[in-house]
């Protein structure tokens, strides 16, 4: 049986980097094999106050990815955290960009989706076109990753 995504924009590799590149996230690779799964990945979109002790702005990435050449599987996106004083900022910046990559894919998003960012708690929510993840990463940064599987 074939794989065919159950959200539309998954089923045209560059369309899916041009409707997300919408959301001032640009600057994709190509769709390439890197040995393991089919991916392409944004430029780093930074944002914030760099005078942290860190020297590095708080940033948001797009990644695509996929086990078959012909369409994407999963979109990520990721928020790095770099500068804490900035934390609040960065929360607010990726809440907007992730309500824009719902409405470019055309899904409702979940609902406890803005209550689990604010509150830094993970959830994954599941319907009939995609599950959708939100996993929070803790080492030298804190890094926010919201996973939406098609179908």
């Amino acid at each position: 049986m074939n794989y065919i995504p159950q959200i539309e924009a998954f089923r045209d590799i560059e369309y899916l980097k041009s409707i997300l590149s919408k959301n001032a996230i640009t600057g994709f690779r190509p769709w390439r094999s890197d040995g393991y799964k089919w991916i392409s990945f944004s430029d780093y979109y930074t944002f914030g106050n760099k005078e942290h002790h860190s020297g590095l702005q708080n940033n948001l990435a797009y990644y695509v990815s996929s086990n078959i050449a012909e369409y994407a599987q999963e979109v990520k996106l990721i928020l790095n955290i770099n500068n804490t004083e900035a934390a609040k900022e960065a929360i607010d910046t990726f809440i907007r960009v992730a309500l824009k990559t719902f409405t470019a894919l055309n899904l409702e998003p979940p609902l406890n989706m803005l209550n689990s960012i604010c509150k830094g708690l993970a959830f994954t929510y599941q319907e009939s076109k995609y599950l959708s993840e939100l996993h929070l990463l803790k080492t030298n940064i804190t890094s926010c990753i919201l996973a939406i599987i098609s179908k």
